[in-house]
């Protein structure tokens, strides 16, 4: 668990500071490691997207991890999907993108698998707003988020 969170830390930290060279040498590192396959796709997916821009470069890692038997589970499926939205998003496919982009935050959101759903909400508002898409199924809905604590705080006084 701590060398696992430790490389993806690392990795973390090579995307933000925008250094290929050394996120790579982490996937490397990773390579050791047999059950962490599915990290090398996902990473070098968002390498792809958040460090060399490239579509193509992405949906590459996404390719290596979605044939993966962990790629089954539902939230590394979702973060696939996130990233494979990201990358047609860079591949000028926005329709495309807002499509699988508002279902994964959708999906997200219901099922409260919250961790990413910021980032892919973000790669979704780039997709819909060269096209003026309404983004409504993600939005925040304050009536209903109103009628949810009502209806929590009725059930608690009872």
């Amino acid at each position: 668990g701590g060398v696992l969170a430790s490389r993806l830390a690392r990795v973390r930290r090579a995307v933000a500071a925008r250094d290929l060279e050394a996120a790579q040498t982490v996937i490397a590192e990773f390579e050791a490691m047999p059950w962490t396959n599915i990290f090398i796709g996902l990473c070098e997916a968002e390498i792809g997207v958040r460090i060399e821009r490239s579509g193509e470069s992405a949906l590459r890692g996404l390719a290596h991890a979605s044939v993966l038997p962990e790629a089954q589970n539902l939230g590394y499926r979702q973060i696939i999907d996130m990233w494979r939205g990201a990358a047609l998003l860079l591949l000028g496919d926005p329709g495309t993108a807002t499509v699988e982009l508002s279902c994964v935050a959708e999906a997200m959101r219901n099922g409260g698998r919250l961790l990413m759903l910021r980032t892919t909400l973000v790669y979704l508002a780039e997709a819909a707003w060269p096209r003026g898409d309404v983004i409504e199924r993600v939005r925040p809905n304050p009536a209903r988020r109103l009628a949810m604590s009502s209806r929590s705080r009725d059930s608690g006084s009872s």
